[in-house]
């Protein structure tokens, strides 16, 4: 007679059967921290203090606007996350900035995440009024966000109350690009 297994989550609550053979297939991380898209801007981690100072006063800002007048929030939304999100403000011209994820997981499957990272990345980069940076990780752009989840991109509407610390940004990859010549 074959036993029968209890997988518990880290809190210790009790996984569903069905969902046991799924707890127990290990995730491949990738084989490079930094994924081959990040092309034109050099890593730093005061840029990621910057990144992430200026998207918790964003989050701040639209979390307080939502729970004044929740209708209106929608409306006046500073940034949206998420790949999906992210790739339809782009195409709307909503987005002014684009932070990215430089450890994006790899997905080669034809329409995967690969590709959609590179959608993004393309449009963007045609777009000449939005700006693109490769800061923070999966896991801090979702902190930064006040988020549990971790988070691939970010897009940014409106830089109001934040735009010095955006300034400081933008100059410190000037600096950055003019050190990797």
């Amino acid at each position: 007679v074959a036993e029968k297994v209890v997988v518990l989550t880290r809190n210790g609550k009790r996984i569903p059967d069905k969902y046991c053979s799924a707890k127990q297939v290990p995730k491949i991380p990738n084989k490079n921290p930094v994924r081959e898209y990040v092309t034109s801007q050099p890593l730093s981690a005061e840029l990621d203090k910057l990144v992430f100072s200026m998207l918790q006063e964003l989050m701040e800002f639209q979390e307080r606007l939502r729970l004044r007048d929740p209708t209106k929030s929608k409306l006046r939304r500073r940034l949206v996350f998420g790949l999906r999100e992210v790739k339809r403000g782009i195409k709307s011209e909503k987005v002014k900035c684009l932070i990215v994820a430089p450890n994006i997981d790899e997905g080669s499957i034809q329409g995967g995440l690969n590709d959609t990272v590179n959608d993004i990345l393309t449009l963007a980069r045609e777009r000449e009024t939005t700006t693109v940076i490769f800061a923070l990780s999966k896991k801090k752009l979702g902190a930064a966000l006040r988020k549990s989840v971790k988070v691939s991109a970010v897009g940014i509407y409106s830089m109001d109350g934040a735009f010095d610390t955006y300034k400081k940004i933008l100059k410190m990859m000037e600096e950055l690009k003019k050190e990797q010549k």
